[in-house]
């Protein structure tokens, strides 16, 4: 959260960007994410360009906080993507708040992706916006809201809306929490309590059925992955998670 870019080392930094996607394969995948958020990258739009002349494909994963119209007009090169993930942190102000410690990020980043979605589907509908959701002890009630807030924001875009949601379990690599190790990280702004226990794993095989069932109800032209140790849950088995090696 106190990352910074040091100096003018953007500049070196894209053309080795692009001199790497120059040398990659045709029909190759790039996948742009953090670290630093990379909307705040301002060669960003570039990047995505020349990788699409070079015929490589580019999925970003971001924060969508910068995604306003005024940057949307002034890096067209987003429109080159091949889709856009959007790292959801809560489903209303009281769990976005929790994480990002950003009074107005809830209301901010849902206007983005409803905004992005009426231009989407004016300048490139083959563009894929969809969801990234990491499922924590502290989230797990916000799981079947997280249906809400996509059917809310399809209803407000004509045409096409949100194209898929990825679910993803909590290995520590994300949230830096492990339960064997000190959980006091420095520069956090908020502290979670662990990973997931068997009980509340359990309880996610119950939030799935519903969650499944809703989402067959009311969007079911959403794809949902539910990715690595969440799919034997989203299919009603406990199995066991992932091991984080």
């Amino acid at each position: 959260q106190k990352a910074r870019y040091k100096g003018n080392v953007t500049q070196e930094g894209n053309q080795r960007f692009k001199d790497i996607i120059s040398s990659m394969p045709k029909y190759s995948t790039l996948s742009i994410s953090g670290g630093l958020e990379p909307l705040t990258n301002p060669g960003l739009g570039e990047i995505i360009s020349h990788a699409k002349s070079k015929g490589v494909r580019v999925p970003l994963i971001t924060n969508a906080h910068m995604l306003t119209k005024k940057y949307l007009d002034k890096t067209p090169g987003i429109w080159d993507l091949d889709s856009l993930r959007v790292s959801l942190y809560g489903t209303d102000d009281e769990s976005t708040f929790f994480i990002t410690r950003h009074r107005k990020a809830y209301t901010l980043v849902k206007n983005n992706i409803i905004e992005f979605l009426k231009l989407r589907n004016k300048i490139n509908p083959n563009l894929k916006l969809g969801l990234n959701y990491i499922i924590i002890p502290e989230n797990i009630d916000t799981i079947l809201p997280l249906l809400d807030y996509i059917i809310d924001i399809n209803s407000q875009v004509d045409g096409k809306g949100i194209d898929f949601l990825t679910l993803r379990e909590d290995f520590g690599s994300v949230t830096e929490i492990n339960d064997d190790v000190d959980k006091s990280v420095e520069g956090r702004k908020y502290h979670l309590d662990g990973l997931m226990s068997d009980e509340q794993r359990e309880n996610l095989i119950d939030v799935f059925r519903e969650f499944n069932q809703k989402r067959e109800k009311e969007c079911s032209d959403v794809h949902v992955d539910f990715g690595y140790a969440m799919v034997a849950l989203g299919d009603g088995v406990l199995g066991k998670p992932l091991a984080r090696v």
